[in-house]
This record gives C-alpha cells, structure tokens and sequence, in this order.
C-alpha cells in the first residue's frame, strides 16, 4: 500500500477531432453536431490535493471521513469524534481508466481510515465534469479488511486486490487470504462481476483433522518433530486442490519441501499441496521438524493456546476452509 504510481484500467480513449471550418448552416437544426470533447485524466497528484465528496462509509466505519473532504498531499483534514482522536485518513492509490465508457478518463481511488496502522479502505470512482470539476461516481468496493491494490479490468472492469488481513503480526499475515476482484459500472452504481465473493469456503463433505506437535527427546541439543494433517473426502469427487499453509516460528520444517510465499517476511512458513484424495478415502500430509531442544524446552507444562508461533490453515484452491481444526496439543518427550 502506499503506492503512488497511477494504474490504467483500459486502454483506446477518443480523442476528440475538432470540427471542420465550414460556413454557418442557415438553420441551428441543420448544423453538424461536433464530438464530445475528451476531458482530462483525473490523476492522483490532483486528488491528493483537492477538495471531495467523499460517500460515507458503512455503519460500522461511520466516524471516518465523509461528505466534503478536503486532501492535502494526500491526508484528509477531518474532525474526529469523541473516541476516534488520533485517527488518520489518506488516499492510498489511485487507478485511472474509462469506467463508464464515455470516451473519457476516470479514476479509482482507494481511501484509508483508522486509528491505528490497521484500519479500513474504501474504493471510490470520480469522473470529470465537462466544467472541468471531479465529480463522485460512488462505491465502488467497501467493508473488506483491507484493499491493497487497484488495477486495470477488461472492458473498463476495476479490479481490486482485496485480503482478510487481521492484525499485524506474523501469524496474521500467515493466515490471510489474498484475492483479485472485479467490478463494473451499471450506470447508477457498481455491481462484483468476477472474482471470489468469499475468504472462506464451506465443505461439510470434507472432515479436517490435525495432530499433536510432538517432540522426541533432544539429541546434541537438538528434538526431531512431527505433526500431521489429515483430510477426509465424503464428497463423489477427488478432492484435488486442498493444500497446507503452515507457521512454525521456532522449528524448522525439513519436510516436505513446499512453496514459501513471501509473507511480509515471515520466517518458517510455506504451504505444502495435499495429493489428490479420492472419493471416501482420507489425505494425509506429515511435516517433520528440526529445533534447538532450549527453544522446545520452553514450552513443557504449557498448554497448546498459551504457545505463540505454530499456526496450520487448511485451503481449498484460493480459499481457506470456514471450519478449521485446531492443534491438540505440543507433546515433547
């Protein structure tokens, strides 16, 4: 986030071709009707410096800028209420593009509200006036935990990259679910026209379970670890694109050799494919660990929910499982 380069949503605007000289026509009704002059782009330097308005936000978010806002290098000057002091609110990014297919440029622009470093965005379209002035279009997106990015659709679409960030630690960004959505102008409003309208999936065909973590006993100061994850299909069809998406913050994983996706530099993660699980038979995926025996030490006598950095999501495809089992317990031996 932060961005401040401009995306461009669709390509091939009309540039206007001004009319030929000609002599006046007799009659106003029988004069020749020129185009529509091509407006100028709205860019994100001119919106981070002007004076907006801005559509309210949901009910929940209700405290966050709205109506007429004025940006300056970006920030939005606004009256805080009772509880919300401190409380910051910018453009993020904007996306320019003919969103409504009138020939001329319009812009996406993605809003931040919070009182924290975690907060809320809100997606807005602006066309431009034939007065030259920005005018509000509407919402484009809203409500999502966060909205990380805009870019070009086809045919005039907005596309958004929208997660279920929840927090700011490792383990929040381990668990987040990462998609592309888009959007389209119906005429009086926006309308998702593709892209996934959930973070989660619901299978009540599939039954999750996970194992203990367990610990053998240390060997030259170092304890052998397994934990296993198991997926049984009830489901008529092979269960094809179920995967593992694991935090393990003070062991490493030797097996098995998994992609390891850069989650804001979070150590020890990765998500590990589950082979294709028939109809009626049960998965299995195994990771076996390594890790100093001080580090494991540590945790003896703890229960399972007062030890930080394990964390085991289960997806399917791009979606995380609505149901999620838990980790028992960490046996150390």
């Amino acid at each position: 986030m932060g961005a401040t380069a401009v995306a461009v949503l669709a390509t091939g605007a009309c540039t206007a071709k001004p009319a030929d000289p000609a002599s006046p026509s007799p009659t106003a009704a029988a004069a020749p009707s020129s185009p529509a002059p091509t407006r100028q782009p709205i860019t994100q330097q001119e919106l981070s410096n002007a004076t907006l308005d801005l559509p309210s936000w949901d009910t929940q978010h209700s405290f966050c800028p709205h109506g007429s806002v004025t940006l300056h290098n970006g920030a939005i000057a606004w009256n805080w209420p009772a509880g919300y002091q401190g409380g910051q609110a910018s453009l993020r990014k904007v996306a320019a593009g003919d969103v409504d297919g009138d020939g001329s440029s319009d812009a996406v622009a993605v809003f931040f509200c919070g009182v924290s470093s975690s907060g809320f965005e809100l997606a807005v379209a602006f066309r431009r006036g034939a007065d030259g002035s920005i005018a509000t279009m509407g919402v484009v997106a809203s409500d999502m935990h966060q909205i990380a990015d805009a870019r070009a659709g086809t045919n005039g679409a907005v596309d958004l990259q929208v997660n279920n960030l929840n927090g700011s630690d490792g383990v929040a960004h381990v668990q987040q679910v990462v998609q592309w959505r888009s959007y389209r102008w119906t005429g009086d409003g926006f309308a998702q026209t593709g892209g996934p309208t959930s973070f989660t999936v619901a299978r009540p065909d599939l039954t999750a379970t996970v194992s203990n973590v367990t610990f053998e006993a240390p060997v030259n100061g170092k304890r052998a670890g397994t934990l296993t994850v198991s997926v049984h299909n009830g489901g008529g069809t092979a269960l094809t694109d179920a995967s593992v998406v694991y935090l393990f913050e003070w062991a490493a994983v030797t097996s098995p050799s998994c992609d390891k996706p850069d989650w804001t530099g979070v150590s020890n993660v990765g998500q590990c494919p589950i082979q294709s699980v028939a109809p009626g038979a049960t998965g299995t995926l195994t990771f076996r660990l390594t890790a100093d025996d001080g580090a494991v030490a540590t945790f003896k006598g703890l229960s399972i929910d007062a030890i930080g950095g394990l964390f085991v999501q289960i997806r399917i495809g791009g979606l995380a499982l609505t149901s999620q089992p838990k980790i028992p317990a960490l046996v150390i031996k």
